[in-house]
């Protein structure tokens, strides 16, 4: 049976200097390909900027796009209005405000509320009028594109407007050593253009999720009554959205926390609200659907390993059920088992069996895949019963042929 090979996507980041020219930051940009530039209408923006950001801090992680340094991400007034805090702390996340935004009250007041809760605020692109006043009161940094001035009388004059004290001024669209010189010596901090450093095209694979599977899932958190056990029910039926939940508790919880052993732990720490922001940026997104194929492989070797797992008398079934849901992420993504699990935070008894096959965790996951092979002397050789093993494999099929019928 062949593995989806999952989605590829690209990235594109920026270097921003300081006035020594050290990196100090990335932009973090929309790309379509490996060609260095991006095709977004008005109508995709949105998309657009909802993929950087999942493809940023979820897909590869925030600390290896900008190797621990800041990101600045454009947003669009929608994605501004979300639930941006209960998605990622703000630390090294810094929001770009686009040009194009309506500068009313409504954007003042959210951006003064992202501020309050330790978000820094960028204006991208900035022109002054009277109306960007109060952004500019608010904002950290503003970036002025200095090839949009007809001289440097004319950016001078910008300058005056909009000076006030511990207002970070980044010079964007440097494109000669000239401009560089003129810059520095009016007083700007940040620096970002193609003399100083193109654009590098990053890229990544991304597991496909269903888009009826998120719906479905945002359905069940919203309601009141919600079973909290059909909820993770309805993660683990999904490798795309388990996966990427384990990447999303690691990032929203921040490196210095303790690891989960398995999805419902996941689940637990991420709390109702965070997880319906994700589902939300994960809907906006709009990833592509997925094999059927490979999203039922993905369902059986789980449950077959948890099947297995309940009849050994395990005292965690659940864990087990982690451990065989991620178990074919080597073949899906074409990437090691232990780049995969970098920063996924799983228990040290789950990692062991994904990487090494060790313990008792390893056993079963080595005597599944010998029985989805075929190998009956590999499974003998593990002793783990055979007829176990049919028994969970015919109750696996069951529950992924359901799961996948009904979308989930």
């Amino acid at each position: 049976m062949t593995s989806d090979p999952g989605e590829t996507f690209y990235l594109g980041r920026q270097p921003i200097y300081d006035r020594q020219l050290e990196v100090r930051a990335y932009e973090i940009l929309f790309r379509d390909g490996r060609r260095n530039r991006a095709r977004v209408d008005p109508e995709g923006a949105d998309q657009a900027s909802a993929r950087v950001i999942a493809d940023t801090f979820v897909e590869l992680g925030i600390e290896a796009v900008t190797d621990s340094r800041p990101a600045f991400v454009n947003l669009t007034r929608r994605l501004l209005f979300s639930d941006i805090e209960a998605l990622f702390p703000p630390g090294n996340f810094y929001l770009e405000v686009l040009e194009d935004i309506e500068p009313d009250e409504a954007l003042a007041r959210r951006l003064s509320e992202l501020k309050a809760s330790g978000y820094r605020i960028v204006l991208d692109d900035f022109r002054y009028s009277p109306r960007h006043e109060p952004l500019v009161a608010i904002a950290d940094i503003v970036k002025i594109d200095v090839m949009d001035f007809r001289d440097l009388e004319e950016l001078d004059a910008e300058l005056e407007l909009i000076a006030r004290p511990g207002l970070v001024l980044l010079a964007e669209k440097i494109e000669s050593a000239e401009l560089f010189e003129a810059c520095l010596e009016r007083g700007f901090e940040l620096f970002q253009g193609f003399v100083l450093g193109r654009p590098v095209v990053l890229e990544g694979r991304r597991l496909p999720m269903p888009r009826r599977s998120l719906l479905q899932l945002l359905a069940r958190v919203n309601e009141s009554e919600a079973d909290w056990h059909e909820i993770v029910a309805l993660v683990q039926a999904e490798v795309g959205i388990a996966y990427r939940v384990m990447r999303f508790v690691s990032a929203s919880l921040g490196a210095g926390s303790t690891k989960v052993a398995d999805l419902g732990a996941a689940l637990l720490r991420l709390g109702r609200a965070r997880l319906t922001a994700w589902i939300n940026l994960a809907l906006l997104s709009e990833l592509a659907p997925s094999n059927d194929d490979a999203r039922r492989r993905a369902v059986v070797i789980a449950r077959m390993t948890e099947a297995v797992a309940r009849r050994l008398g395990e005292p965690d079934p659940r864990s087990f059920y982690t451990a065989g849901l991620f178990c074919g992420l080597e073949d899906v993504l074409g990437r090691p088992m232990a780049e995969i699990l970098d920063g996924l935070r799983l228990g040290p008894e789950v990692e062991a069996a994904l990487t090494r096959r060790a313990g008792r965790m390893g056993d079963v996951l080595l005597a599944v895949r010998a029985y989805e092979q075929g190998d009956l002397d590999r499974i003998a050789s593990l002793g783990i019963a055979l007829p176990d093993l049919r028994e969970a494999w015919l109750d696996a099929l069951a529950h992924a042929r359901d799961a996948v019928e009904l979308g989930i």
